[in-house]
């Protein structure tokens, strides 16, 4: 095991906690640190957009059912289902799940398992964000929530934004920020922000 990840799970307190995210950046974490998914929103990506409004009302969305679109999402040339958040226009695009009960059964059953009173949420500039959806999730009254962006425009409102790109390729998004790694292997996430200390600030127990 690379030295950093051990470093993190001796590092770690808070063990008992749930990430939210609109993509794999969260499932990446637990398994890094080798911790059971409380999250269901791991191994799918949420577009951006509809992501912000999943957030806004997260417990009552979490406990709605899925419904089966039986479609390929937005033209996206990949063969994994497509769930919608029923009534709600919110999608979960199953890139890593090979049918949509093996989606909804994983979603159903990993949702039980949120923690509410020790969340943290991460969001990205990617899926078809914009300035004024990073405007949108930078303004939600979450306590623990990241925002990785390629400026720092909501710096001084409610996230810790940091200029990915810089550590990336000049002038692109953030995609991929969570699976790039330097020539050692290390995550560039976990270069540039202590995600061990920033989830210690919830339950040290």
């Amino acid at each position: 095991m690379e030295p950093v990840k051990i470093k993190m799970r001796e590092n770690l307190k808070n063990k008992d906690f749930s990430v939210i995210s609109n993509n794999c950046t969260g499932g990446i974490i637990y398994h890094d640190l080798g911790l059971r998914f409380l999250s269901p929103t791991v191994n799918l990506v949420i577009p951006m957009k509809e992501y912000v409004v999943f957030l806004s009302d997260l417990k009552h969305n979490l406990q709605k059912p899925l419904k089966d679109c039986r479609c390929v999402y937005n033209g996206m040339r990949k063969n994994c289902p497509v769930a919608e958040i029923e009534g709600t226009g919110i999608h979960l695009i199953g890139v890593h799940y090979h049918s949509f009960d093996e989606l909804n059964r994983s979603w159903t059953e990993r949702a039980k398992r949120v923690r509410y009173d020790n969340l943290f949420v991460i969001g990205q500039y990617i899926d078809g964000c914009d300035d004024e959806t990073e405007d949108l999730f930078c303004a939600l009254p979450f306590e623990h929530k990241v925002f990785f962006t390629r400026n720092s425009r909501n710096q001084d409102k409610g996230a810790v934004t940091i200029n990915v790109s810089s550590f990336l390729y000049p002038g692109k998004d953030v995609a991929g920020a969570d699976v790039f790694a330097d020539t050692k292997g290390t995550r560039l996430l976990y270069k540039y922000f202590d995600f061990v200390k920033w989830f210690n600030k919830g339950e040290s127990s």
